[in-house]
């Protein structure tokens, strides 16, 4: 009798185990299917944010849509007119659709030296250097005309560097975190801190909150180096020399001569009556010294009628 229940029990064992065989297989394809289809659309930028979070082929062209390449130039030359020069860059930029960012205009003077010239003026002659230091962003696909146009307002191009980044890998980077991170918040599935304090829930969510905004505004400072290219622009004019006429101050400052008699005057009568004052204040002395004088002049006399007596 047990050996025919146990002949019953075997057929269902095995019918459940083929099920629970089947269920598995089905969970881990439908598990797979929903995992491929979350990470199709980060992957292939065919979401509802189509922000270009598309994995690039290491093999596309530097030049393809696809990359995100940020143009950057730097460039130093000598011009005749450096004031001409910069307020041509700047009308060309604008017209280009650009904008100057920075536009720096100076005149630096290496010597300055004066010699007479006439008795009421000098002769200034300077050394000087002008410079002007710009900073201009265009579109992208108008770098090459602006890098074309300059040559045509320098005399000499002393040096001329042009760099293109290729920052795709870095923006489908922030784009796939920011899903990740979204997705996890709306799915109450971000990692909770170690203690459930409401000031650390809090803290942990705005430390969260403020590193998926650096994220966006990575992301949005990525693709407006891409959309706008940014040129660095040094120039420079030849060593010019000026003279020109100033004032002698010293000249200027001499005292006329009916001045300085007139003052002469006024200080002789100053020293006068400074003079006046002090011999009336020395009286005492003075009448000390007549009276000596009459006593000594007086001795002087009886000392020679007794000697001639």
């Amino acid at each position: 009798m047990q050996l025919l229940k146990k002949l019953w029990l075997a057929p269902i064992l095995l019918l459940a185990a083929c099920s629970a065989q089947n269920r598995s297989e089905n969970y881990a394809s439908s598990d797979t299917t929903s995992v491929s289809t979350q990470a199709a659309p980060a992957i292939t930028g065919t979401d509802k944010h189509p922000s270009g979070t598309a994995v690039v082929n290491p093999a596309a062209p530097l030049n393809s849509p696809e990359r995100k390449i940020a143009r950057t130039a730097d460039i130093r030359c000598q011009v005749a007119n450096a004031l001409n020069a910069t307020m041509a860059l700047e009308r060309l930029a604008k017209q280009l659709g650009g904008a100057t960012l920075e536009s720096t205009l100076q005149r630096t003077y290496s010597q300055i030296n004066t010699t007479p010239y006439k008795a009421d003026s000098l002769r200034e002659t300077k050394t000087s250097v002008a410079t002007a230091t710009m900073t201009i962003r265009v579109p992208s696909d108008q770098l090459d005309s602006l890098l074309q146009a300059l040559p045509g307002l320098a005399t000499t191009v002393e040096t001329r560097s042009i760099k293109q980044q290729d920052l795709t890998y870095s923006f489908v980077a922030n784009e796939l975190r920011n899903k990740a991170f979204e997705q996890a918040s709306n799915k109450g599935m971000s990692p909770q801190p170690r203690r459930n304090e409401a000031l650390e829930t809090q803290q942990y969510k705005d430390t969260k909150t403020n590193e998926l905004i650096d994220r966006k505004i990575n992301s949005l400072q990525i693709l407006d180096n891409v959309a706008y290219a940014t040129i660095t622009v040094a120039l420079t004019e030849p060593e010019a020399i000026t003279q020109r006429a100033i004032p002698n101050p010293e000249f200027y400052a001499k005292t006329p001569l009916a001045i300085e008699f007139r003052n002469a005057l006024a200080n002789g009568w100053e020293i006068m009556a400074e003079l006046a004052l002090i011999v009336i204040s020395i009286w005492p002395l003075l009448l000390l010294a007549v009276a000596a004088w009459l006593t000594f002049k007086k001795i002087g006399r009886y000392r020679w009628r007794t000697a001639h007596k």
